[in-house]
């Protein structure tokens, strides 16, 4: 009984059913994924179509020629093992010419594939040779994953002794990404990028061969045959490194009518060298089986031993190369994607070489390596990348598109400076990689000496895996930010600073999308980050992934003031050991605030854990899910409206945990004269009373969701009698939203 295949089986197969009487196969290609490799399965579809549909012999004068099938396997270098199958097979035939298609399925190490069509015509003269043309289609899948295309073409010209070929190649595809084969290498004052893309070249190549006359060494006709073949090839396109040329010989013995039953079987073993200026030797060596069959059409295999040599030579394999070559693209200028700025020129600061020197060598739009210890201050220029030593910077390809990491040579850079200034100036558009800054020291009351800081109108700013320690001001100070752009503060280390770790101030009706993700900031005499957003300034601020440890004041401060409109994501963020409060919010002068904090851990704060103020009527919807507030001396969480406010709060899932005698402390102050608070609050887990007071001529609302909330140890609810009791989904669409 046949097992029928399974649905997920049948999506990846091509299935061939043959019947003859009361016999049938069925015949399934699994596995092979992709369009290519779903056409090897159709070469082997097709032979057994011809091979099970055979009946009785027809007539000696109907056809000369049979189809064939071919099954080969070859053991190449540099990955060029292989599997192939073949079919040829005529399509019309009269007593001196040929018509057929040649059909051809191969399948490589690492994943390449590939397909090749063609179709020909021979013509027998009558001196001997057999004359021919073909055209076809090929398709390849790369190592890469690239699909590429090519017509192709030839003529062949074959004796019983000799053979001549020259054909050739058109590419149909265009050049494509290659992020694997990138390379990003310097070059004199530039650096440059090669491979970006992968291209497929147009070319030729020419083989002739010679039959070696074995019958004077073995004493008669023999069914062995060696032939011996030379030629050469060149391939290339304009967009690529280099061109591919180079010679080839081949080696083919044959042993014909191997298999006794089936005159005009045919077993070649075959070995082949070739050497270019892009692969260098290339080598291979395999063996095929070709087998030829009949169908109700074409006579039987018997009439194979009938045919003379010129005869035998018209159903010859066409032998072209049937790889699609492909090279690396030429050189390309790059850009650094974290500015989108082009990366023009280079200069290097190391040893012999100041820093502000080759700051004003590399220009605008210039990469500026830093290698080495260097010491003093120094000022960027407007679009420059500073990359220290042993960084990892990611470019883009200008042409190609396509992304690569370099890694910057040279040793670790570290600059040293005592002054009272900044050890690092920004301009616009820069990025700053891979540096350890060290400053004059915590103490050193230096109000000036900062580690990096962007003093003017600065945007478009990436500041990635540098170390900031020892100065007297803030780690990291962005303060007027202005322009519509965007800013990445990432993985940056900042320890001991005077001030605060990281500050942000973005002024005057800047539109900005912000990042600060994953830096470690820690013994900061003020906050570990702070941020401010002023002057009806429009911002999209992630802070996510940070850890500050034992800030002297907030861990994260937030400041949206001067009627700022904010979108706020707080994700994954660990803050402990701060001084005042773990996050404090202050929200005031009819700004409006929409965010989400979610899976933040605050722990041993001196303060709050989380704090809101709203003033001069400001605007907040807050989502506050899935945090871990423990030991604080403070509230682990305070929302407090004054002056007109309105706020809509919901707190889920959250781990509330803080001293004893602390409170869930959520507030509308006496100067309300008309607030307006909503709260959800459900699925908490507290050790601290809920305590919830409306003051003032304001509108509490209060959803009826207190009972979800577990309370542990002696804490209570403490709802004050003037708020309002709404009904269970009023806010945020209900909980599970």
């Amino acid at each position: 009984m046949r097992r029928m295949p399974t649905e997920q089986t049948i999506q990846s197969c091509r299935e061939v059913t043959i019947t003859r009487e009361t016999k049938s196969i069925q015949f399934c290609c699994c596995g092979l994924s992709q369009i290519i490799r779903s056409s090897f399965c159709t070469v082997i579809s097709l032979i057994l179509v011809f091979h099970f549909s055979s009946a009785a012999p027809a007539a000696e004068d109907e056809s000369k020629w049979l189809p064939w099938y071919e099954l080969g396997g070859f053991y190449g270098s540099d990955d060029g093992s292989r599997g192939e199958v073949a079919l040829f097979a005529p399509f019309e035939q009269r007593s001196r010419a040929l018509g057929f298609v040649d059909l051809r399925g191969k399948l490589f190490e690492e994943n390449v594939s590939e397909f090749n069509l063609a179709s020909g015509y021979r013509w027998m003269l009558h001196n001997g040779w057999n004359l021919g043309a073909w055209g076809g289609l090929d398709a390849r899948e790369s190592s890469i994953d690239n699909r590429f295309y090519q017509l192709s073409a030839g003529f062949d010209a074959l004796h019983s002794d000799f053979d001549f070929r020259v054909n050739g190649y058109a590419a149909l595809s265009d050049p494509k990404m290659s992020p694997e084969l990138a390379q990003v290498r310097l070059s004199g004052n530039r650096i440059l990028m090669v491979g970006g893309e992968e291209i497929a070249l147009s070319g030729a190549d020419i083989e002739v061969g010679a039959r070696v006359p074995l019958e004077r060494f073995l004493g008669g006709v023999s069914a062995h045959e060696l032939r011996v073949y030379a030629g050469g090839f060149h391939f290339d396109d304009d967009d690529a490194l280099q061109d591919v040329s180079g010679p080839k010989v081949r080696v083919a013995w044959r042993v014909n009518d191997v298999i006794s039953a089936i005159p005009g079987s045919r077993l070649t073993f075959e070995a082949e060298f070739s050497n270019d200026n892009v692969r260098d030797s290339r080598w291979e060596g395999g063996i095929r089986l070709s087998i030829p069959f009949s169908t109700s059409k074409m006579p039987s295999t018997a009439s194979l031993a009938a045919l003379s040599a010129q005869e035998r030579r018209m159903t010859e394999r066409l032998e072209r190369d049937t790889d699609i070559i492909t090279a690396q693209s030429d050189e390309e200028p790059v850009i650094d994607p974290a500015t989108g700025m082009a990366l023009n020129r280079l200069a290097i600061a190391n040893g012999g070489t100041s820093l502000q020197r080759a700051i004003l060598k590399a220009r605008r739009n210039g990469l500026v390596i830093v290698q080495g210890t260097h010491t003093g201050n120094a000022v960027l220029n407007r679009s420059q990348t500073l990359a220290g030593g042993g960084s990892s910077l990611t470019v883009l390809g200008r042409d190609s598109g396509t992304t690569s990491s370099f890694t910057v040579p040279g040793s670790p850079a570290r600059i040293r400076h005592t002054g009272d200034s900044a050890a690092l100036t920004l301009e616009r558009h820069n990025h700053v990689l891979g540096l350890h800054l060290v400053g004059a020291g915590r103490g050193s009351g230096l109000v000036n000496n900062v580690g990096i800081l962007g003093r003017r109108s600065l945007g478009n700013v990436t500041l990635a895996n540098n170390t900031i320690t020892d100065f007297g001001n803030d780690g990291i100070a962005l303060r007027k930010v202005t322009t519509n752009r965007d800013l990445l503060i990432t993985n940056n280390t900042i320890l001991r600073v005077g001030l605060d770790g990281v500050i942000v101030r973005i002024i005057d009706d800047a539109v900005v999308s912000a990042e600060i993700r994953g830096n470690r900031v820690r013994g900061v005499i003020q906050d570990g980050i702070d941020i401010h957003t002023n002057d009806n300034s429009k911002l999209t601020y992630t802070v996510e992934n940070n850890i500050v440890r034992n800030a002297g004041d907030d861990g994260l401060d937030f400041d949206f003031l001067d009627n700022s409109r904010v979108r706020l994501f707080v994700y994954n963020n660990l803050l402990t050991g701060s001084q005042s409060n773990g996050m404090e919010f202050d929200i005031e002068d009819t700004s409006r605030v929409f965010g989400t904090m979610s899976n933040n851990t605050i722990n041993s704060i001196v303060g709050e854990g989380i704090e809101f103020d709203q003033d001069n009527n400001s605007h907040a919807k807050f989502k506050i899910i899935g945090n871990t507030v423990t030991a604080t001396t403070d509230d682990p969480l305070d929302i407090d409206l004054e002056d007109e406010s309105t706020g809509l709060y919901r707190v889920a899932d959250n781990l509330f945990l803080g001293d004893p005698g602390t409170d869930i402390d959520i507030d509308t102050k006496l100067n309300c004269l008309s607030c307006l608070l909503s709260l959800q609050m459900f699925e908490n887990v507290s050790r601290s009373d809920f305590n919830f007071d409306e003051l003032g001529t304001t509108t509490f609302e209060l959803e009826d969701t207190l009972d979800t909330n577990t309370l542990r140890g002696s804490a209570i609810f403490d709802i004050d009698a003037g708020i309002k009791i709404v009904p269970f989904g009023t806010f945020f669409d209900g909980p599970e939203n």
